[in-house]
């Protein structure tokens, strides 16, 4: 383990006890793990990524997303918790153009702004409740989790039916939703 490693990785795990329905940049991570540093550098981003990916496993729930758009930032987030996913979802899609509550960027979504897409009447509402896509993709991790076969092969068949029903062309995304919600 590098020098001050398990110093981040503490401060990563403080993140999301903090926040158990957040999920977090690697930036924002970053802030939390060096208070008060003036300017990232590369190797603030490198020792991030490297202590935070090495506690993305089953056992601790974390897991993470490569964000799309330039630079591909890493989004952090919780497996287990539907708002955690959905809101790490939303951090990563480069049609948000997130850009976190710090008052340096300009332009871009806010955090408070992506948390309405999720909530009731928000545009992605429809996939956090029971039955929605991102909820039945945080319950196939669960039932993994837990050992409950059946209930995993059944979620995974209906995600990958619809995954390849989309690609085929078979279901328009309007059909889809009314489907979820």
């Amino acid at each position: 383990m590098r020098p001050g490693s398990g110093k981040i990785q503490r401060a990563v795990l403080a993140a999301f006890e903090a926040e158990t329905d957040n999920a977090f940049t690697s930036q924002e991570l970053i802030e939390r793990a060096y208070p008060g540093l003036g300017r990232i550098e590369k190797k603030h981003r490198v020792a991030m990524s490297r202590a935070a990916k090495k506690l993305c496993m089953p056992e601790t729930g974390l897991a993470w997303l490569r964000g799309g758009g330039l630079g591909g930032r890493l989004v952090f987030f919780n497996r287990y918790n539907v708002l955690s996913y959905a809101t790490g979802r939303l951090k990563a899609d480069p049609r948000n153009d997130y850009q976190s509550n710090d008052p340096r960027c300009t332009g871009g979504c806010t955090e408070v702004e992506l948390r309405k897409e999720i909530s009731p009447g928000g545009r992605c509402h429809r996939h956090v409740v029971p039955g929605g896509v991102w909820w039945r993709q945080v319950r196939l991790w669960t039932a993994q989790r837990d050992g409950e076969a059946e209930a995993a092969q059944q979620l995974e068949a209906e995600l990958d039916g619809e995954g390849a029903a989309l690609k085929a062309g078979q279901v328009t995304m309007s059909e889809r939703a009314a489907r979820v919600g």
